[in-house]
């Protein structure tokens, strides 16, 4: 069965959005790049800058899905929970 997946971004969201997600059906998803990407040669999947997060639900199709979407990113706005943060200026 395949997953329908929204939301991606860099960093990692807290596990008070995994909470909004799974209330509306979905899974926060937060992950880690096996490369770094700060330039300093981290050890594999240890690097804060490879960190992305995203959303995933079974895939039931449309209009199902881009439902569990609108759902799970008003949950997380009314939450003060950004799901796509801007990265931090360097």
């Amino acid at each position: 069965m395949s997953e329908y997946m929204f939301g991606a971004g860099p960093g990692w969201l807290p596990e008070k959005a995994n909470k909004i997600a799974k209330r509306n059906g979905a899974t926060l998803v937060n992950y880690t790049d096996a490369q770094c990407n700060c330039g300093w040669g981290c050890r594999p999947y240890s690097c804060k800058k490879s960190r992305r997060h995203w959303f995933a639900t079974t895939n039931l199709g449309s209009p199902f899905d881009q439902q569990t979407e609108r759902d799970v990113m008003a949950d997380l706005a009314k939450a003060g929970i950004g799901a796509t943060r801007k990265p931090r200026p360097t």
